[in-house]
């Protein structure tokens, strides 16, 4: 059943992370074409781009399994991606679309950045519960990374069309315009746009290689081996 199982979900996974970055290229020429930017920013575009491609790419290599239990990271990688996508988007609309300062908004705001970060670690341990005993620490790192960059493109993609979509709301917001003067961008909706970018791009660079890492960590730990430090990332929401 397991065997059978496979190339589902490997498919499933592969044609949603194609799809996303497919969607992802199409925002970065927009901005290329609607918003052109300092020297600077444009490298930014490009980088963007780049990265996106690494993750189409990475769909295409990577989503095979040759296993019951590759295919069975494949398929906990992708549940955990969703749910710790889910939890960035809800962050990202909090941060930028609710006006209201209320104890709520700064509630709902923490609790998603601190379960976005905590599920990967929970994640990795049902990854090590599931699988056998030799192939825990791989487990670990696959399902850590897949969820890493479903996530990562989930909220890459919609930081973007919040950006697109709301550019009003945005031109308004008192940091943004704080912010501005200081880009060298010749209007603020560029500036913004390339702020937008920044922020989304080191979601999918980063979070995926970091919720791998940390990981990596937890397994290591377990077998009573030091695991290297990881840098934190910063909240880029």
């Amino acid at each position: 059943m397991a065997m059978k199982r496979a190339p589902a979900s490997g498919s499933v996974l592969r044609l949603s992370l194609l799809g996303g970055a497919l969607i992802g290229l199409a925002f970065v020429a927009l901005a290329l074409i609607r918003y052109p930017a300092s020297p600077g920013q444009t490298v930014l575009y490009l980088v963007a781009g780049a990265l996106l491609v690494l993750c189409g790419l990475g769909a295409l290599a990577g989503t095979h399994p040759a296993t019951a239990d590759g295919a069975e990271a494949l398929r906990l990688g992708a549940a955990f991606g969703l749910l710790i996508g889910g939890l960035w988007i809800v962050e990202v609309l909090t941060g930028n679309l609710i006006a209201i300062d209320s104890i709520l908004s700064h509630v709902i705001y923490r609790v998603t950045t601190a379960g976005a970060f905590l599920l990967p670690l929970v994640a990795g341990g049902v990854g090590a519960a599931r699988m056998g005993r030799t192939g825990r620490v791989q487990a670990g790192l696959a399902i850590g990374f897949w969820s890493g960059l479903l996530s990562g493109l989930m909220t890459f993609l919609t930081l973007m069309a919040v950006t697109y979509a709301f550019m009003g709301v945005l031109e308004h917001d008192p940091q943004n315009l704080h912010d501005y003067p200081h880009s060298g961008e010749r209007t603020l909706a560029t500036f913004i746009v390339g702020d937008s970018l920044f922020g989304a791009s080191a979601h999918l660079a980063l979070i995926g290689a970091a919720w791998g890492q940390r990981v990596r960590g937890t397994r290591r730990r377990a077998r009573g081996v030091a695991a290297p430090p990881v840098a934190r990332q910063g909240n880029v929401g």
